[in-house]
């Protein structure tokens, strides 16, 4: 077991695009973003690399078509955990999304077997969107108080068991192009 005390100076937090962590959140930590694929039939993007929000909700208002996601391969986080070495981390801490939705949390692992295992915390929020998000700045915010990693693991269990996630829309109509409500469903529920 690793005892190193993960701080903001020896240990860099990186994540996944998915997590939706705020671009001023994410610089203010240090973290490093590793982009989910967004695929438009056979075209695919690095989500907030080669394609922005604006694009991407453009691109389905002009197309009608909708986009299906996958995972980050592993030779993504690789990229980050090489670049975060490379900038004088000693140690990487890694928050995903939940392995239960997406196989991100695998290719992270995977990446960190080839680094070298010892020299990572592999992190599955079991959680999606800002739920994973909010767990990633909370260990920020405990390696910038000096938190001991034996009691950074244990506070972050207890909010991962307290994450509970609620998601609201602005409109309907992406839920039924998808064929998941119909479009009086989505007439009234807008």
């Amino acid at each position: 077991m690793m005892t190193l005390n993960l701080d903001g100076q020896n240990t860099r937090i990186v994540i996944d695009s998915s997590s939706n962590v705020p671009e001023a959140v994410q610089a203010r930590y240090r973290m490093l973003e590793v982009p989910t694929l967004v695929n438009f039939g056979a075209e695919s993007y690095r989500n907030n690399v080669d394609l922005s929000a604006d694009a991407f909700y453009a691109r389905i208002t002009e197309t009608g078509q909708l986009p299906t996601t996958s995972q980050p391969p592993p030779a993504f986080f690789a990229d980050a955990y090489a670049r975060a070495f490379a900038e004088g981390a000693q140690h990487v801490f890694v928050c995903t999304v939940s392995s239960l939705f997406s196989g991100t949390f695998n290719s992270a692992q995977q990446a960190a077997e080839e680094a070298g295992a010892e020299r990572f915390t592999l992190w599955d929020s079991n959680s999606a969107s800002m739920g994973s998000g909010w767990q990633a700045i909370v260990a920020a915010r405990l390696m910038e108080q000096g938190a001991p990693r034996r009691a950074l693991l244990e506070q972050l269990a207890a909010v991962r068991e307290q994450t509970i996630g609620y998601a609201t829309v602005e409109s309907l109509k992406y839920a039924a192009r998808s064929g998941r409500l119909s479009n009086f469903q989505a007439g009234v529920g807008d």
